[in-house]
């Protein structure tokens, strides 16, 4: 083979090459995984040598639990300057997932029927973005009748961000929470109860009948993440 040849052939790989490993434009990037992920952060201390799998794979977690008779979530408190107070927020913030979770769930099955669509309609009171504050509605609702969420795990790190300009010692708490499925069923019925009996709306005991499989739907729901 002549050397135009051999120095055609080796420019031609190293395009290929090229086009393979990233878009135009775009830099390439290191597969993220539970060690290799780009922070802004050093972390100074941690409550686990690995974090556990639910902090950064939930969704594989969660998929693992499917048979399981109990529901999952995870709370995350943010960065706070104190780890304990942040733990018992991150568990707050479950409890809180979960209700919202509830109401955009039930708004979007209502929406699915005329009678649900009306009920929305009627019960809104701004006028805008109907079915956002037709959920806090019923998130709040169903969060005074959810009991005490079960903590199943926490975990916790000490992050330092002087080097990006930021705190030099913040706290970051994640807890995994559960609640039994026929619980989650109950405050989903009740729920959707306790706001219908407040509308005297024609043809509410259809709209009833519609969503008679929506608590158990709920409860044996897998959501890709929480």
């Amino acid at each position: 083979m002549s050397t135009s040849k051999i120095a055609l052939a080796l420019m031609s790989g190293l395009i290929l090459t090229s086009c393979a490993g990233t878009k135009h434009g775009e830099k390439a990037q290191a597969p993220q995984s539970a060690k290799v992920v780009q922070r802004n952060y050093i972390v100074r201390d941690r409550s686990h040598e690995e974090a556990p799998q639910w902090s950064w794979d939930f969704m594989t977690f969660n998929e693992q639990k499917e048979s399981s008779p109990d529901r999952f979530f995870v709370g995350d408190s943010g960065d706070v300057n104190d780890r304990m107070a942040g733990c018992e927020s991150a568990k707050a913030r479950a409890r809180q997932e979960i209700a919202q979770e509830m109401g955009t769930f039930i708004t979007s099955k209502m929406s699915e029927t005329a009678e649900g669509k009306a009920v929305i309609n009627k019960m809104e009171s701004s006028g805008n973005g109907v079915d956002r504050n037709f959920a806090s509605i019923l998130s709040s609702e169903a969060k005074s009748m959810l009991p005490g969420v079960q903590v199943v795990s926490t975990t916790w790190e000490e992050r330092d961000y002087s080097q990006a300009g930021g705190a030099n010692s913040v706290y970051n708490c994640k807890v995994l929470v559960k609640l039994s499925k026929k619980t989650l069923e109950e405050v989903v019925k009740n729920t959707l109860a306790k706001v219908l009996n407040k509308e005297q709306t024609a043809g509410k005991s259809d709209l009833l009948k519609s969503l008679s499989e929506a608590p158990k739907e709920f409860a044996d729901r897998t959501p890709a993440s929480n």
